[in-house]
């Protein structure tokens, strides 16, 4: 069985071979074990160390005279050990062995035991003053120089790490400062840039992103237990003797006053509230804003809109009460969401302009900075080549000081436009980290407004689903307003989102009627086009004649007065140039009088006949030379005309087709109206959807059409009021 070797390398003790259980096999392995043990044991021992010897000093101001007074005697600095012949070899080789040095516990051994009689009252001035002296005779590299120095060495450790401790808290303060100048300036920008923005953020972080209704819960039980009398205190708007006739003329009142407060007693606290607050608005209680107060959402919408419409507990007059009373309350709720949402929209354009001019703000400075650097480099590269310059210009024939002194003054120059380019760098720098914080909150607020927005935008359209599903706000056209309503926001209509009161083909209806008044709409928006261009050409046709027949007008443009006074000066001036050199070296008051006399010739010799034939003569000749441009404008003419002509054209052709399409339109309406009222005569369609019959002919023609239809066909006693 082979037995498996450990081999290990550079082993120092003999324990560690009792641990890796292998043996030495020879005399010489044993002996440089041991050496190697006795070695450690020496390098290790602890009477190396200066902790090892407690130095304690006698009286600082006499040593001791005798071994009489041993109570002043020193405590000894070691104790003498003996030591075998081996281990005082293995020593002496450790001190000759290269880069050593003396071990300290010989150190103090070659120190006396005893001081003895031979010791001295010595006072503390002249021992201080031999301790110098003998300091001084040290040398750098003695190791006696190190043990004395020892204390003096620890004082010098201990104050580079105070000054160290100072430097790094300096630091910490200056970098603390420019952190709380940084913010400052941050808060400064932000106004400067802003404005209020601060305000608008603490606003916003104050107010949910949609209010909800608060309720106080201790006047609940209130509210609802008064709820019944409020509805019936609802009817004393109408005149008492009119209440007591329509309630004698038509059981349909008492029946749907019964069914109001059926439905109270089950209404939701948060509808109580709405209603408390809306009738407070009604009799001018409520002066905060004049809204009512609800949430966002699309439930919250949705729950408004019922609200709002079981408010109204009282009969209309006609049917435009009722359209004014269902217009107003939609308008209401959509005012406050398009409110909100143009305010977010309008915020999120203001921070656009911002990040904008952020963004060109930052690229000026980068564009600042790396031409601060380029220059930096350039005057550091200028530096060191100057600093070459003494040892290049030794031969030159100035003088040395000279050349330093004007080396020295351009150093100076250098090194103080490097550090006043640093400091530009510095604040560069930091204007742009500015900057780049202000962006991304910015961004962020962007960020969260379009999300803002989008949620609006999908409680817009719940709404308008909610609203014709309902089909009460009917207007003057029908539910087809809030479907043309729905498309334009983006969402798809189905069969579901129609009133339950209409059959397949009337939502059919509903739908081509939409399509129908769109293409109409189109089409009036192209006529109003065609027309505004085909005013604009005329008015340009006409502009253009205007100045053709002032240009061939020659004469009546002609200006006498002033064409004699630039003639009269021409003439003037060509004089005083010859006789230019017979007047040089007169006196001023000379050549005052010759000025005077030259205006005296030279006044006016000419008629305005004279000068008005002159400038005609000169107008006749450029009109031969205008004659092409004239061509030019004649053909300009003749395309004006031609394009008014196809305007008109088309102008025409669309009202044909508008004419077209409404005779269309109404033909389509009455075909479904003969539907209708087959419908309702003959196969009790309101008995079968619970409907009456304003409420049907107002969803598809609106009220004033279904009103003047029931009057029509002499239904209107089949109305009852809602």
């Amino acid at each position: 069985m082979n037995k498996k070797i450990i081999k290990r390398i550079n082993l120092q003790s003999a324990p560690e071979i009792i641990r890796a259980r292998q043996k030495p096999h020879t005399h010489l392995e044993i002996e440089t074990l041991v050496m190697q043990d006795m070695r450690k044991k020496i390098l290790n021992d602890e009477m190396n160390t200066i902790q090892f010897y407690d130095i304690v000093k006698p009286d600082q101001d006499e040593m001791i005279a005798s071994l009489k007074d041993s109570s002043k005697k020193p405590i000894k600095l070691h104790k003498r050990v003996y030591r075998t012949d081996l281990e005082n070899k293995l020593r002496v080789r450790l001190q000759n062995e290269p880069g050593s040095k003396l071990l300290l516990q010989e150190i103090y051994e070659k120190f006396g035991e005893d001081p003895g009689n031979y010791s001295t009252t010595i006072n503390k001035k002249s021992h201080q003053e031999e301790y110098f002296k003998t300091d001084l005779q040290y040398k750098p590299e003695s190791d006696d120089q190190l043990v004395a120095n020892l204390e003096t060495w620890y004082k010098g450790i201990k104050r580079k790490w105070k000054e160290q401790q100072d430097k790094l808290k300096q630091e910490q303060e200056k970098e603390r400062l420019s952190k709380l100048q940084i913010q400052q300036r941050t808060q400064s920008l932000q106004q400067f840039r802003r404005g209020g923005f601060n305000e608008k953020q603490k606003e916003l972080q104050t107010t949910q992103t949609f209010p909800k209704l608060t309720i106080d819960s201790t006047q609940i039980e209130n509210e609802q237990s008064s709820f019944k009398q409020k509805l019936l205190n609802s009817l004393s708007k109408i005149s008492a003797i009119k209440k007591v006739e329509m309630l004698h003329q038509d059981h349909s009142i008492a029946k749907q006053l019964d069914k109001y407060l059926q439905q109270g007693s089950t209404l939701t606290q948060q509808e109580l509230a709405q209603i408390e607050q809306a009738k407070a608005k009604q009799c001018g209680q409520n002066h905060h804003d004049g809204t009512l107060i609800f949430d966002y959402t699309v439930e919250g919408l949705k729950s408004s809109l019922h609200t709002m419409i079981k408010m109204q507990l009282t009969s209309f007059q006609n049917a435009t009460e009722r359209a004014i009373f269902y217009e107003k309350q939609t308008n209401q709720i959509l005012l406050r969401i398009n409110e909100k949402l143009d305010k977010q929209k309008q915020t999120v354009k203001i921070n656009e302009q911002d990040l904008e001019s952020l963004r060109i703000e930052n690229h000026q400075i980068h564009q600042k900075i790396r031409d601060i650097s380029d220059f930096i480099k350039e005057r550091q590269e200028e530096l060191k080549g100057i600093n070459k310059k003494p040892q290049q210009q030794n031969n030159q024939s100035t003088s040395q000081v000279d050349n330093y002194m004007v080396i020295a003054v351009r150093q100076n120059e250098l090194e103080s436009q490097i550090e006043q380019m640093k400091e530009s760098y510095y604040k560069f720098h930091e204007q742009m980290k500015l900057n780049s914080v202000q962006i991304e909150k910015l961004e962020q607020e962007n960020s969260k407004l379009n999300k803002n927005n989008k949620a609006l935008h999908k409680s817009i359209q719940g709404f308008l689903l909610e609203l014709l599903k309902i089909g009460l706000d009917c207007r003057s056209q029908g539910l087809s307003w809030i479907i043309k309503a729905i498309w334009d926001s983006g969402e798809k209509i189905s069969d579901s989102n129609f009133p339950p009161f209409l059959d397949s083909k009337a939502r059919d209806f509903l739908l081509l009627k939409t399509k129908k008044t769109i293409e109409l709409n189109d089409l009036f928006t192209k006529a109003h086009q065609f027309f505004s261009n085909y005013k604009e050409t005329s008015i340009e046709t006409g502009n253009n004649s205007i100045a053709s027949l002032l240009s061939k007008n020659h004469f009546s443009q002609i200006d006498s007065i002033e064409i004699k006074k630039q003639h009269l000066n021409q003439i003037k001036q060509q004089q005083q140039n010859n006789v230019a050199l017979l007047v040089e070296g007169l006196s001023p008051t000379e050549n005052k009088l010759i000025e005077k006399t030259f205006s005296q010739i030279f006044s006016s010799k000419q008629t305005l006949n004279d000068i008005i034939y002159l400038e005609a003569s000169r107008k006749i000749q450029k009109m031969f030379k205008q004659e092409q441009v004239q061509e030019q404008s004649i053909v300009f003419t003749e395309i004006n005309n031609f394009e008014k002509d196809r305007l008109i054209k088309e102008y025409q052709q669309i009202q044909r087709e508008i004419q077209m399409k409404e005779i269309q339109f109404r033909k389509f309406e009455e075909t479904e109206l003969q539907r209708l009222m087959k419908e309702i005569e003959y196969k009790n369609y309101l008995a079968r959807f619970n409907i009456e019959g304003l409420q049907l002919l107002g969803a598809q023609f609106g009220y004033g059409q279904g009103e003047s239809f029931l009057i029509k066909y002499g239904m209107l006693h089949k109305m009852f009021n809602n």
